[in-house]
């Protein structure tokens, strides 16, 4: 598209009630986002007997235990812990003894949940 000069003093033109609305709609549209972005939901975690798909556990994709891409099954879950005590698997998965797999994820104040897996 050609440049054409004359138009860019039009645009910069705008005045008095356009000028307000623009403004407007403007403003609108960052707080929109903002008050989108800061209230949006969190991922749903999986909970006892759903599978994860692999081969990682970062994104905890819940899948069908039916399916090729389930590696993981989730045996339980345990909340409000911080990351550190979620690293002592022998202490927070202990009720499921064949847990191969443990991850957890945070939720507020630093706390999260541990969710305990083997392999499918």
């Amino acid at each position: 598209m050609p440049w054409y000069p004359w138009v860019m003093p039009k645009l910069l033109a705008v005045t008095g009630a356009r000028r307000k609305l623009l403004v407007l709609v403007a403003v609108t549209v960052i707080v929109a986002g903002a008050l989108w972005w800061f209230n949006r939901a969190e991922p749903a975690l999986p909970v006892a007997g759903e599978c994860i798909k692999g081969p990682s556990v970062t994104t905890l994709k819940i899948v069908y235990c039916g399916s090729a891409g389930a590696r993981y099954v989730v045996l339980g879950r345990v909340g409000n812990l911080p990351e550190e005590d979620a690293r002592a698997v022998s202490i927070t998965c202990a009720q499921w003894p064949d847990t191969t797999l443990v991850t957890w994820r945070e939720r507020s104040g630093g706390k999260g949940v541990v969710i305990c897996m083997r392999d499918a």
